[in-house]
């Protein structure tokens, strides 16, 4: 009881002194979220990305996150087409104990530059956002309401929210470039910027309690080290406020002469915020649907409380490719001569 009272405690601290942003252990899993430079950037027409987190659910009540998002990219290739990718992503964050719940709606827009001999690309991005943050103060526990180390639940607290729910503007902005570098590897590196506008995160009212930015330097190499075999190093650190993390690790994607599962993958990352997790990674492709799950093992001193189980994450792909259709051929008329 006392290890779920400290635990609920110090994320309560969490979430109005830090206010850590939505992300995914498996970023490159997410790219809207990642960065809004990312949208239009695959090789199809229509792309469509759901995930889902599951995080502390032997502690207190699970953290969970849902993003989905659908993203397009224009066809460079007709007139007077600009090379646009937009999109729509939408985010759902539920939080522990205090039942923290954000709903976060976006519209992701890229413009993206591709060079002459189409060995490289430069893409910028946009991700205006309207946001709505609430909060169920009847379910927290408040130092006053203890006495003599005992809580009781029918002492009114002093700690009086103005108000349960609160609503802001926030805007993302992202970098990201792609080279060829050969027949066999490509290199993709990023940078975002977010919470640019720095909006009041308080439930008391308070302009001067503000969301911190947030910046975020991402990389990806791909490299076919034999013909069935790409290998995928990965990285990303980010910063915000006095907040440092940094994740870096390594996939291994193994084609198969399949036409149900063409491609299994597996990985491994580590992440820091003093060493906070290892985080194994297995999915594959069937039928087109890309799917991926991850699994963090918690390492850092949080252990304790949560008995080593850190979270779980789901994703799913979908890329629509209008040219890997099957055409339909209309019939003709022989003429009667014939």
């Amino acid at each position: 009881m006392i290890k779920r009272l400290l635990f609920s405690f110090f994320l309560c601290i969490n979430i109005f002194c830090s206010a850590q942003d939505i992300h995914f252990s498996d970023f490159y899993s997410s790219p809207l979220n990642l960065n809004p430079a990312m949208a239009g950037e695959f090789d199809g027409n229509y792309r469509y990305i759901g995930n889902y987190r599951w995080q502390y659910g032997t502690v207190t009540i699970p953290y969970q996150t849902v993003s989905i998002s659908a993203d397009v990219k224009n066809n460079a290739s007709r007139k007077k087409a600009l090379p646009l990718g937009f999109g729509m992503l939408i985010n759902y964050d539920f939080t522990g104990d205090s039942r923290y719940t954000s709903y976060q709606f976006g519209i992701p827009i890229s413009y993206h530059f591709m060079g002459q001999s189409k060995t490289w690309r430069i893409s910028f991005g946009v991700l205006p956002q309207i946001i709505f943050n609430q909060i169920d103060f009847s379910r927290l526990e408040f130092p006053d309401q203890f006495i003599n180390d005992m809580f009781y639940q029918n002492v009114k607290t002093k700690e009086n929210a103005t108000d349960q729910s609160i609503r802001y503007f926030n805007l993302t902005s992202g970098l990201n470039a792609t080279f060829i570098t050969s027949k066999k590897s490509a290199l993709n590196i990023g940078f975002t910027g977010s919470n640019l506008t720095r909006p009041s995160l308080s439930f008391y009212n308070d302009n001067s309690s503000r969301l911190n930015r947030r910046y975020a330097a991402m990389t990806k190499f791909r490299y076919r080290i034999v013909p069935t075999i790409d290998l995928v190093p990965s990285a990303i650190f980010q910063f915000q406020g006095k907040l440092r993390e940094f994740q870096f690790g390594t996939k291994a994607m193994y084609y198969i002469d399949n036409l149900t599962i063409p491609m299994v993958n597996c990985g491994a990352w580590f992440r820091s915020r003093d060493r906070d997790a290892i985080i194994l990674n297995l999915g594959f492709l069937m039928n087109g649907y890309l799917v991926g799950f991850n699994y963090d093992i918690n390492i850092s001193k949080l252990k304790t409380a949560s008995n080593g189980i850190g979270a779980f994450e789901i994703s799913i792909q979908y890329i629509f490719n209008r040219s890997l259709m099957p055409h339909k051929f209309e019939a003709m008329k022989c003429p009667t001569h014939l």
